[in-house]
């Protein structure tokens, strides 16, 4: 699966909670946690035999998340890997990952900002497209 295609699939599903939830009238808030892999754990295993497994990069969490809150979804970005991941196991093994990311993922999370500040977060934020995987 390319980030792309990762963009658009999370972004399906919490539209089709988000639809679901509404039509039984149901409150819905979304903890968005980008997926690491927890050193040793049978998806390390799996992760390790699939060349192409890169985790999610945080800047296209970071864009799920803000398109969904726009829609009216509160989101809460995860960003703890509870100490499990290895160092290319999570977001920060990314090429757009730089540790300033996560002060706008906090105040994000914290009601502060609604849109991150993508001219200041700067080319580290270019989206995914064209299928491509950015290492």
């Amino acid at each position: 699966m390319t980030d792309a295609d990762a963009v658009r699939e999370a972004s399906a599903s919490i539209r089709f909670l988000a639809e679901e939830c509404a039509g039984r009238r149901l409150p819905l808030a979304v903890r968005l946690n980008p997926m690491y892999v927890a050193a040793g754990s049978r998806w390390a295993h799996a992760a390790e035999g699939s060349p192409s497994y890169l985790p999610p990069r945080l800047t296209d969490v970071m864009r799920v998340a803000e398109e969904e809150a726009r829609q009216g979804v509160p989101v809460y970005i995860g960003l703890s890997t509870e100490g499990l991941s290895g160092d290319r196991g999570s977001y920060t093994a990314r090429n757009d990952y730089s540790p300033r990311l996560i002060r706008y993922v906090k105040q994000f999370n914290d009601g502060r900002i609604a849109r991150f500040p993508w001219d200041e977060i700067g080319l580290l934020a270019a989206p995914a497209d064209r299928g491509t995987d950015l290492r």
